[in-house]
This record gives C-alpha cells, sequence and structure tokens, in this order.
C-alpha cells in the first residue's frame, strides 16, 4: 500500500506535463474541460495487485467517499467473497476526493484499515464519473494486469458472485477475450442538450444525434483484454456519460456488447419485490439495489436455486363432477425465458409476448417474476367425471 499525503489540490480540468500522452498532443487539444482524464492524477491511497493475487475476477466497486454505510454493507456481503470454485476474487473500491477534511481522511482511514480501497486525487462528483471508472480501468491495466475478467459495479448494487463465477467458467474460449456483456439499453436516447439538466452533453461534448446501445452503467461484465482495448482508446476520446462513453468506444473497436437479462435492471424494485422473486433473484449477476443482510442470507441461505426456481404449477383440484387435465406444450428454450423476461421489462404487452411464445398470460407473468424455470400449460381442460 502506498500513503500520499504532500502534493498540489487536485483540479480536475488543467493538463500539465504530467499526462498520459506527449505534451505536444494534449497542448493541441481543444476544450481541455473534455480531456482531463488525460492528465495522471496520484494515487492517495494505493492497493498492490502482485502476481502471487492473480485473481481470475477483479470486481471494481465505483463507490462515493461519504457513502460510508452502504460500502461497509457491500464489504460484509458481496464484497467478502476471495475464492470460489478454486479460483481468487478481488474487489477494489475506487474513491476520489470530496475537499471536506472530515470526509477525506476518514476515507483514508478507512483505505488504510480495510486494505481493499484506491483512493485518487481528483474531485469526486457526478460529473467525472467516467473519470472515476478510466482512473480505475487504468489502475487495473497498470498494477492489475494479471485479472483475466473484471466486475465493475457501483456499491449500491447488490452482486451475485457465485452466479457470475458458475457463468464466466462455463464460458467457451474463443468468447473469453472479448466480452463486454450487461444489461442493453438501445432505445436510441437523444443526447440531452438542456444545460440545467443532469446529463446535460454539449454538441462539442457529443455531436451525434443520437446513443448508440450501451450496457447500462450499474453493472458490467468485462474480459480484461477489452478492459485494456477501453483504457488506450480513452486516449483518443474526450469524455462524456459513462455507459454512453463505454459503448461508444466499444462500437468504435469492434468489440460487441452482449445483452443478459441476469443483470436485473430495475432501480425502482422494492426490496420485498425482490424477495418475493426468489428464483430470479438467485438467478440474477447484479441486481440495481443495495446489498442488505435479508438479500445476503437468501443468496447464502439453505434455500437452493433448483429449490427456488421448480416451483410446481398450481392445477385445480377435483371437485364432485370435475377433475383437471393439463394441455401439454412445447418446452421454451433458455434464451426463450430470457426474452420473455426482457420484454416484460421493456413494456411489452403480456398477450402479444403470450401470443408471440405459444404459451398462457399466466406463464409470462410468471417468467417475468422469476418463480418459474418450467413452462406452464397454455390451458386446463376440465372433464366431467
Amino acid at each position: 500500500m502506498r500513503y500520499i499525503t504532500d502534493g498540489p489540490t487536485p483540479n480536475h480540468t488543467a493538463l500539465d506535463t504530467h499526462c498520459k500522452v506527449p505534451l505536444d498532443v494534449c497542448s493541441a487539444k481543444m476544450a481541455p474541460e473534455y480531456w482531463y482524464h488525460l492528465k495522471k492524477y496520484r494515487y492517495v491511497v494505493n492497493q498492490e495487485c502482485t502476481a502471487a493475487d492473480d485473481p481470475y475476477l477483479l470486481v471494481l466497486v465505483i463507490s462515493n467517499p461519504q457513502d460510508v454505510k452502504t460500502r461497509a454493507a457491500y464489504r460484509k456481503t458481496c464484497g467478502s467473497w476471495k475464492q470460489y470454485l478454486g479460483r481468487r476474487i478481488k474487489t477494489i473500491f475506487f474513491l476520489g476526493k470530496t475537499g471536506y477534511k472530515t470526509v477525506d481522511e476518514d476515507a483514508v482511514a478507512e483505505g488504510l484499515h480495510y486494505k481493499d480501497t484506491v483512493i485518487i486525487d481528483f474531485v469526486d462528483s457526478y460529473k467525472n464519473y467516467t473519470l472515476k471508472t478510466l482512473l480505475a480501468f487504468r489502475w487495473a491495466v497498470e498494477l492489475c494486469g494479471n485479472a483475466k475478467f473484471v466486475l465493475r459495479n457501483g456499491h449500491d448494487v447488490t452482486t451475485n458472485i457465485q452466479e457470475i463465477m458458475d457463468y464466466l467458467t462455463s464460458l467457451p474460449k474463443d468468447s473469453q477475450s472479448s466480452l463486454l456483456e450487461g444489461y442493453i439499453l438501445s432505445d436510441k436516447h437523444a443526447p440531452q442538450r438542456d444545460p440545467k439538466n443532469k446529463y446535460y452533453q454539449s454538441p462539442e461534448q457529443y455531436p451525434w444525434s443520437n446513443f448508440p446501445d450501451f450496457v447500462s452503467g450499474f453493472a458490467t461484465l468485462f474480459s480484461f483484454d477489452v478492459v485494456r482495448v477501453i483504457n488506450s482508446a480513452s486516449l483518443t476520446q474526450h469524455l462524456f456519460i459513462e455507459d454512453v462513453y463505454m459503448g461508444h468506444i466499444a462500437h468504435a473497436n469492434g468489440i460487441k456488447l452482449k445483452h443478459n437479462v441476469n443483470f436485473w435492471f430495475s432501480p425502482a424494485t422494492h426490496y420485498r419485490n425482490i424477495l418475493r422473486s426468489k428464483c430470479r433473484f438467485m438467478r440474477s449477476f447484479a441486481v440495481h439495489r443495495a446489498p442488505t443482510s435479508v438479500l445476503w442470507a437468501v443468496l447464502n441461505g439453505t434455500l437452493t436455486k433448483e429449490e427456488a426456481c421448480n416451483v410446481p404449477p398450481r392445477v385445480k383440484g377435483p371437485s364432485s363432477c370435475h377433475i383437471a387435465t393439463m394441455v401439454k406444450v412445447r418446452e421454451l428454450t433458455n434464451e426463450e425465458r430470457n426474452e420473455i423476461v426482457s420484454q416484460r421489462e421493456e413494456g411489452i404487452n403480456v398477450t402479444q409476448i403470450a401470443a408471440r411464445y405459444g404459451v398462457s398470460r399466466k406463464t409470462v407473468y410468471r417468467f417475468a417474476e422469476g418463480l418459474w424455470t418450467q413452462v406452464m400449460p397454455i390451458s386446463y381442460t376440465e372433464v366431467a367425471a
């Protein structure tokens, strides 16, 4: 670990001789407020990542210095994994500086105590969120180059490390070096041009009329080779909104984005609804809700994923004059099941989905809630006893 206490006050706009590219290139850049990521930033608190660590999965957690409680909850739950299936897992929190003495000193003390936090000398703000991610990638490439995969997520995300590791270790070899996967947003949103808006993007910053498809920034899986590409490509691309920025670089460098519904993109979902959908939750890679002891108990309790997901369909019981028999229908493939979940999340009408896949409306509802993995019958036929 390295702890630095001296040096200049962080400046997130100035370009100086401490630059990631030759000085003449820095000087030639117009609008330096969009190019400040080219500056070299000091590590206030740094962590080692030696060849002995050799992490199979490197988890980069983008965190706010002030949010000590949520970071502590993540550390005790999702961040507690050090090894799985004989492969090492390393979790590092990334913070900037706030300019408030007490907050910054407490963050330094936390980093020194837990030895899992990197603090970098830049102003930690929403505006600098893209910068923070790029600096996390830069740290990974320069100081932890033995990793095979990278999971980048916020500290307000519940990550299911067991499911992620099971998935990564089952990937075909030819797809292990080009992974950029998460929940893809593909509505072709236009950039926000209102300067008063939180998501404002000037024409100089983003000249195009629509955003490309991009992976939602709450959690993303990368091959380490893809992280290297993004790190290098960032030196020739000025900054804008983080997840759109990653998508733009990916498209420009021929990296194919992969949609995975196991990234549960539902920031408005109440915890009780997550707990009602235990099957879906236990199959998820990441849920856009901060980890809690209750959620953690579900992921690491006695209930298995198989038990949570194999809830038998309820069939009408026999009455004095009727019995119920099921109409047999075809089985859905895993791909079709994922498509049903994805389409419900996108707001597509249940009746349309049911007709498209030849299943009942109830089946669609149940899949969307993550309650069943087996297809329900289209209908019941009641037969006289």
